[in-house]
């Protein structure tokens, strides 16, 4: 038996009324074109032409029906999974997606939260600034007011002292 694949090759059913033949009505010629092969043999012709017996048709025939009954349980098992895998995945986009989607306004919440603590901040270092200042300015007045009091003070001092000195007798005989 000869058994072999010609994709690109088309099955041609012989004519029975083409001319004075020896060849059965049932034979079919495998190859490219229609034309003569040489009677009872399975070899090919000069154009590439391979004749079968109706027995080797039917086997090629069987074999066809076993591929495309293979062929339709791949595919009946392959596009379903095809089809859930490509469900699954657009169920895991649109889950990206959406979290990607909550990333970016949280982001945009927290830039606009940003702007505000770094105004707020700005406004503080000014408060700062401005505080530090005006201690700076108390602190001086406060020193000058200080030094004015202590010169004030020792003339006070120096009275008190004279006073003390003079009045001291009086005051311890008043005490006792």
């Amino acid at each position: 038996m000869f058994k072999r694949t010609f994709p690109r090759n088309f099955l041609f059913r012989r004519a029975a009324t083409r001319g004075a033949r020896t060849e059965s009505p049932h034979d079919v010629i495998i190859g490219d074109h229609p034309g003569s092969a040489t009677p009872g043999s399975s070899e090919p012709d000069k154009g590439g032409q391979i004749r079968m017996s109706i027995v080797e048709t039917s086997e090629a025939r069987q074999q066809i029906e076993r591929w495309i009954e293979e062929s339709q349980l791949l595919l009946g098992r392959t596009i379903p999974s095809v089809l859930e895998d490509n469900q699954r995945l657009r169920d895991k986009l649109t889950g990206a997606q959406e979290e990607s989607d909550r990333a970016r306004e949280e982001v945009t919440a927290l830039r606009r939260e940003l702007g505000t603590l770094q105004s707020d901040l700005e406004t503080l270092r000014g408060q700062y600034e401005f505080l530090k200042s005006e201690q700076a300015a108390v602190t001086d007045a406060l020193g000058r007011a200080v030094h004015h009091m202590s010169q004030m003070v020792q003339p006070i001092n120096e009275m008190v002292a004279k006073l003390h000195v003079t009045q001291a007798p009086s005051l311890e005989s008043a005490l006792r």
